[in-house]
């Protein structure tokens, strides 16, 4: 008849209840319309001993808010009729929320097409959205400056893309060396709450890591929030912020990597752009003498072969024929530099 004999801390504590205040209530009127729903439509027609799995997503202003693995075992009597359930469900909702923010995270250059820019702003989003934090930046130490890369959140309310600050004077500063995720889910209560770093910067959860390329340390990675958190950061958030560091790296690096093809190709560009034109001046300025050689050795023939020796005749030959295949070979190169250009 659906009545609760008996239930866990867990399931009881979803509710607001003890398991005691939660045995002898109808399973329907302790749980949603929906979930109810659900359930009684997985179960019906369920013999004694079948086991039942399903999946139970909870949504939440039309987003995922909680997503549950289930296993529903029906008990039966001595007759072997059904006269019981017995449901156990695991949640599943942050290995839920990892594996979509490693989805996103794999397909950032395809988002990005590229843009490195566009590609460090989708790593913000990733990592904001799954730590459900209102602020992202990632930034670079120069010197004694630290240097603001991309910004998105809240942050950008008191600072944009390009500012810098005293890197003495931040909490990345703190960081320790090395790809160490440090998170500070409530900063007053933390080692730094009497640092200048805590009373400037308005943040009062923090969690973020240093960013290397090529094994060189660079930068920080950092998500943040003008409010505590009431709970610490998980393992699996700790991976996801070291992951996306990881990210920021590669992308940086393809990005250098780009701008250093991108001038060379111009570089090249503009040399033969100089070949081209110099091929073409030095064409069309070989034309004129090679004209008169020619012209030359025709009035040669015709005012004097009678008079020249084998050998005469022979020579004129082959100067004539030599100035037409230099000819040649300027009408052809004439027609590259054109093509070319």
């Amino acid at each position: 008849d659906g009545t609760i004999e008996t239930c866990n801390a867990a399931f009881a504590g979803q509710h607001g209840k003890t398991p005691e205040q939660m045995v002898g209530k109808k399973f329907t009127t302790v749980v949603s319309r929906k979930i109810a729903q659900q359930t009684m439509a997985e179960i019906k027609g369920a013999k004694a001993n079948e086991l039942i799995k399903s999946q139970l997503i909870i949504k939440e202003n039309n987003k995922i808010k909680s997503i549950f693995n289930r296993n529903m075992r029906i008990i039966g009597d001595d007759k072997g009729q059904p006269v019981a359930m017995q449901l156990v469900g695991s949640d599943i909702t942050e290995e839920y929320r990892y594996t979509l923010a490693l989805e996103k995270m794999i397909n950032v250059e395809v988002m990005a097409e590229g843009n490195t820019q566009k590609a460090l702003q989708a790593i913000l989003e990733i990592g904001c959205e799954y730590l459900g934090l209102s602020s992202g930046k990632i930034a670079r130490v120069e010197d004694s400056d630290f240097i603001f890369e991309s910004l998105h959140g809240d942050i950008l309310d008191v600072s944009q893309p390009g500012d810098a600050v005293p890197y003495s004077k931040t909490i990345a500063y703190h960081l320790p060396e090395g790809t160490y995720t440090v998170s500070l889910p409530n900063l007053a209560r933390s080692h730094l709450k009497d640092e200048p770093c805590y009373e400037i910067s308005d943040v009062e959860c923090y969690i973020g890591t240093r960013t290397q390329m090529h094994g060189n340390m660079f930068g920080v990675l950092a998500f943040m929030s003008a409010e505590p958190r009431d709970r610490e950061f998980s393992d699996m958030e700790k991976t996801i912020v070291r992951l996306l560091a990881q990210a920021v790296g590669f992308i940086h690096d393809r990005g250098k990597r780009v701008a250093t093809l991108e001038k060379r190709q111009a570089e090249l560009e503009n040399l033969n752009e100089g070949l081209n034109r110099f091929t073409y001046l030095a064409s069309h300025d070989l034309q004129e003498p090679l004209r008169k050689i020619q012209q030359s050795g025709e009035l040669l023939k015709d005012d004097f072969g009678d008079l020249l020796d084998e050998d005469g005749s022979y020579f004129l030959q082959i100067m004539t024929n030599s100035a037409a295949r230099m000819r040649s070979l300027i009408d052809d190169l004439l027609l590259y530099s054109t093509s070319a250009n």
